[in-house]
């Protein structure tokens, strides 16, 4: 059995695939296996999954029809052996030293968050915290604002039945982490170690603010909230107790505005990708918030 599952979702992601996967093969902790999950790619993915398995036999891959990425993560759970497991994007890398570094800690923590190379503000953490107690995990929560599944590695025993839903497109790493987290005694954040890298300048990996993806992720809140995780996500969600008081969502235009201005326009300045993508970008939010002006209270009726 080895110390590590890492499951690589992958669909049509040829251009970045090889430097995801060569990262990956590169670790200088060696005992991890890798699931490849090949969600019906068309381009030459799917090659270049099974090249790499025939590289090196720790890369395990299987074929399946298209099914999204929540999909393509459980069937990873599903096939997994590690003892811990973690997942990585197809466009994304981790630092060679990674896996070493986490392994310090496998046999004291149910999760383990690494440092990531960028995104928002609010994810960073420059110094390494350890948690031992639930209290202390439910306190610490509200100051981690990183919803990502990627980035932490997760006890193999804490996950039990726990999977991604698949019918939700959007905010299905929200869905999963609480769920995680909900299960977990002990919790660490490390930041001896290499980064994950997120990869800001994939189109598709770009945080853009559209009115399907608030309404997604808004739908996502309202089901955690009449779940069996209502109460620790109510007491730990910084976007559950800064926007969603009176367990409403979207209570006027001016809560809209400021959800697209904190989450996007925002955001935008620690987003490290060219000027013409962060022109681009807020271009995209600007025409966003011009529809929600013009259509009012767009989501009230989503939502309720």
């Amino acid at each position: 059995m080895p110390k590590v599952s890492i499951i690589v979702p992958v669909y049509n992601v040829e251009q970045y695939l090889r430097q995801c996967l060569d990262s990956i093969l590169v670790q200088t902790f060696t005992d991890w296996e890798c699931i490849l999950v090949d969600d019906g790619s068309t381009d030459c993915s799917k090659d270049i999954c099974d090249e790499f398995a025939n590289k090196d036999s720790r890369f395990r891959v299987v074929h399946k029809k298209n099914g999204g990425v929540s999909s393509a993560r459980n069937k990873g759970i599903e096939l997994s052996r590690g003892v811990y497991i973690t997942f990585v994007d197809a466009d994304d890398t981790i630092d060679k030293d990674v896996l070493s570094a986490v392994n310090k800690y496998f046999q004291f923590y149910d999760i383990i968050q690494i440092p990531r190379s960028s995104g928002s503000r609010y994810k960073e953490i420059n110094h390494s915290i350890f948690i031992n107690t639930r209290p202390d995990l439910i306190k610490f929560m509200p100051l981690n604002y990183y919803n990502e599944v990627w980035g932490r590695f997760y006890n193999r025993k804490i996950l039990n039945d726990i999977r991604f839903d698949e019918n939700v497109k959007i905010g299905e790493d929200l869905l999963f982490v609480i769920k995680c987290v909900d299960k977990a005694n002990s919790y660490c954040v490390i930041t001896d170690c290499g980064n994950y890298n997120y990869n800001v300048t994939n189109n598709s990996s770009v945080m853009n603010m559209n009115l399907r993806r608030i309404s997604e992720d808004y739908k996502v809140m309202k089901l955690l909230c009449s779940s069996e995780y209502r109460d620790l996500f109510m007491s730990i969600h910084y976007l559950y107790n800064t926007y969603l008081p009176a367990h409403r969502a979207f209570i006027d235009i001016g809560l809209c505005k400021t959800i697209l201005t904190s989450f996007s326009l925002f955001d935008i300045l620690y987003l490290k990708i060219s000027f013409y993508q962060k022109i681009k970008y807020i271009k995209n939010n600007i025409i966003v918030l011009y529809r929600l002006l013009k259509q009012k209270v767009i989501f009230i009726n989503k939502c309720k």
